[in-house]
């Protein structure tokens, strides 16, 4: 049988004194506690049952004592203690979620959140920090819940997976057997970073492009050592190359792209004219195309070779569409 929930969440100041009073085994009862907090009997009821449902207080009624008492010594209520700047990271973050109804770990981060306001002591001026924090994220490209909470349970039980794969570059559909080692969110969308058998080597793979994943019973061991801000810095591998990019800013631009991180593992140089160069690893060149000419002639594309001849083909395709 699942538990009842209160329709409205009690006050943490009542919560703690009545915890105070159980601990110091006053025995207090219901008719007690409402006169001496001022709310009802029934208020009362709504706050033993919150700390005995979501609180996982080991409350007990001794009708010897005619009061309530802890079955469990050891049992502490949960608190907070937090200062300005720790606030304003929950704020942040209570934020960031509403942007992610749509995810498929919406429902378990806002039964988090939910838990940890509610331990939040009564004259914490919330409303008001609320008001002066905003946050605009990406739009939501979320894969597969199925895939998602699948690829996550291989994970943490260290068991391979079987997958069918589309890879973007070659537009193929190839089986693939990955040990999963790490789940990465970024721009609005998934990622499974692990070892591919088949390449030999740790690659990425778009939960998007996964058509179909199931768990296998072959047990690995995570290598020891990995890390995945290490993978990410020295190049990371989602096709089968990786390119070397140098970006040239223009000085009008080059302030807003030094103050911003573009890419893990960047290196940005400011230049004796005010513009600045910009170095990174991809794994595709798709995504820098697009970063580039949203630059328009305010960024030049000084390698590889590939790239500056990509980026001129779309360029002259957008010319003609404006010619015409």
């Amino acid at each position: 049988m699942s538990k009842r929930k209160p329709s409205a969440l009690p006050s943490h100041r009542r919560l703690i004194k009545i915890d105070e009073l159980i601990r110091a085994k006053k025995y207090p009862n219901k008719p007690a506690l409402a006169k001496q907090l001022e709310v009802s009997e029934k208020t009362i009821q709504r706050d033993i049952d919150y700390m005995k449902n979501n609180l996982d207080a080991p409350i007990k009624f001794d009708s010897k004592k005619n009061g309530y008492c802890y079955i469990e010594e050891n049992y502490f209520l949960p608190s907070l203690n937090l200062n300005e700047k720790n606030l304003f990271a929950l704020v942040v973050a209570e934020k960031i979620l509403k942007h992610y109804e749509s995810a498929s770990y919406y429902s378990e981060l806002k039964s988090a959140m939910d838990k940890l306001m509610t331990y939040l002591p009564d004259e914490v001026a919330l409303p008001t920090m609320r008001d002066v924090v905003s946050y605009h994220a990406f739009p939501l490209a979320d894969g597969n819940a199925e895939k998602l909470h699948l690829v996550r349970e291989a994970l943490f039980k260290l068991l391979a997976v079987e997958m069918e794969y589309h890879t973007s570059y070659s537009n193929e559909k190839k089986t693939r057997y990955v040990n999963p080692y790490h789940l990465l969110f970024h721009n609005g969308a998934w990622y499974l970073i692990g070892y591919c058998h088949s390449r030999e080597d740790v690659r990425v793979f778009s939960l998007s492009r996964i058509l179909w994943v199931k768990m296998t019973t072959e047990k690995f061991e995570m290598p020891k050592g990995f890390s995945v801000d290490a993978y990410f810095q020295s190049g990371f591998k989602r096709g089968e190359s990786s390119y070397p990019i140098e970006l040239k800013f223009s000085p009008k631009i080059a302030p807003f792209i030094r103050d911003r991180q573009w890419y893990s593992g960047e290196e940005k140089e400011m230049l004796a004219d005010g513009s600045l160069r910009l170095k990174f690893t991809v794994p595709t060149l798709y995504e820098v195309i697009q970063f580039t000419l949203k630059y328009g002639g305010d960024v030049e594309v000084l390698k590889p070779r590939l790239l500056r001849r990509l980026v001129a083909e779309e360029a002259a395709k957008i010319t003609a569409i404006y010619k015409s």
